[in-house]
């Protein structure tokens, strides 16, 4: 085994589970901005078949905002995320080299100035996250209330 087969492996052992957890959160956002469009279309069909006068208006508006803020949030996530998994690829690559060129005095001081700079990118990263997912929910839970009020009055 050649050391840069031994190279390669160490770089894919630090990679690969930051990819995998990168990949399944663009795949739940993929699930949520698909959500939040078809939810969308559904208001649209609810209010031009079913309900054409509905009562209490301001909560079809009300979770019409949400939708859309939970959409916008989660499309910032997503374009969001390529550039943080890049910053820890980034981050990796500058620790090993330092390991490489066995400067090892230097690796401490990288390695706590580069985490602190991650830190501080993931927490802005995951109040989207967590925006992105209440919106959604909040949505949801005012259309049915503005479809349990329209189907009772009717």
């Amino acid at each position: 085994m050649t050391s840069e087969d031994n190279f390669r492996d160490i770089t894919e052992g630090l990679f690969r589970p930051a990819y995998e957890l990168f990949k399944q959160l663009q795949d739940y956002l993929k699930v949520l901005i698909t959500l939040n469009t078809a939810t969308i279309l559904i208001m649209v069909a609810l209010l031009e078949k079913i309900f054409p006068s509905p009562k209490l208006r301001f909560l079809i508006v009300v979770s019409f905002i949400s939708f859309v803020l939970s959409l916008a949030a989660s499309l910032l996530m997503m374009t969001s995320i390529s550039r943080f998994y890049n910053f820890l690829a980034e981050l990796n690559m500058s620790l090993i080299d330092l390991w490489l060129s066995k400067d090892l005095s230097k690796i401490d001081a990288k390695k706590t100035e580069l985490q602190k700079k991650a830190s501080e990118i993931s927490k802005s990263k995951i109040n989207l996250y967590g925006l992105g997912n209440y919106f959604y929910l909040g949505g949801v839970l005012i259309l049915i209330i503005f479809v349990a009020v329209n189907f009772l009055t009717k």
